[in-house]
């Protein structure tokens, strides 16, 4: 090789080394961990309030032994997250978490791993669960719709010589529809009794878009008889009173519910 050849070998050489050297640094600083999170609410793949959702998932793409994640849960929609837990993750970068909820209504989770080192960090959103709970009548009180309008009162009362308080009462030949068919609601439950004060000796509720249909038959002087049945998903609750034998609305006999109340998977906001 003459000395020319050997002078642009070079300079060739010493051009291309400082390119490499750039690319690697590059890539290694460029580096990602990535992860991934399942959301495990029970066998009936719902979640339940008051009852844990396990979470799980792993991080990889750098080291993670001993290492935290932090882990969130919102409900669908809502601008903010809660922090759920700071697992630590395992040698080979696993992690375990669980969430209890304390109110239903769809709700996701997610996992943030922060920048360590080089390595840049990460977040992953789960897909969402829907999770019920019982709602109170009385949350759902200003759409309730009675017919006639004076069918539905809320009131003190006696059943069986027992005093209660707000009782849900429903007058003879009465019904209350309540408009839950887009809150996703798949059951109902509560107490039903005849008041002290009705004329009637006894008398019976029915149930409409209930899955199967449904009637509850209870006898003055008798304590509250407890009852909870499915509701069709997608369906309004429908509530008729029966106490007598008339058709019409009775002034003087009402059925009265305690503790009146709707499994949902919503959330007030």
């Amino acid at each position: 090789m003459n000395r020319t050849r050997l002078a642009a070998a070079v300079v060739a050489a010493t051009t291309i080394v400082p390119t490499m050297l750039a690319v690697t640094t590059t890539a290694a600083q460029a580096a990602t961990y990535t992860a991934t999170i399942s959301v495990n609410p029970g066998p009936d793949g719902v979640g339940e309030t008051g009852e844990p959702i396990r979470l799980t998932g792993t991080v990889k793409g750098g080291a993670v032994k001993g290492k935290k994640v932090t882990v969130y849960a919102r409900f669908v929609g809502e601008p903010t997250w809660t922090k759920v837990s700071s697992p630590k993750l395992s040698s080979k970068g696993a992690w375990s978490s669980s969430y209890t909820p304390s109110y239903g209504g769809d709700t996701e989770f997610k996992v943030v791993k922060a920048t360590s080192g080089k390595t840049k960090g990460v977040t992953k959103t789960s897909s969402s669960v829907k999770v019920f709970g019982w709602i109170s009548e009385y949350s759902f009180r200003f759409e309730a719709a009675a017919t006639p309008s004076d069918a539905l009162t809320r009131a003190n009362g006696s059943i069986n010589g027992a005093s209660y308080r707000g009782l849900v009462q429903v007058k003879d030949g009465g019904s209350v529809l309540y408009p839950l068919g887009a809150k996703d609601c798949d059951r109902v439950r509560g107490e039903v009794g005849v008041l002290d004060s009705s004329t009637d000796t006894s008398g019976k509720i029915s149930l409409a878009y209930f899955f199967p249909f449904a009637e509850v038959g209870v006898a003055k002087q008798q304590d509250p008889v407890a009852f909870s049945t499915r509701v069709a998903p997608g369906s309004d609750v429908a509530i008729w009173s029966t106490t007598g034998a008339t058709n019409s609305v009775s002034t003087t006999s009402s059925m009265a519910f305690t503790d009146l109340a709707f499994h949902c998977n919503y959330h007030f906001n």
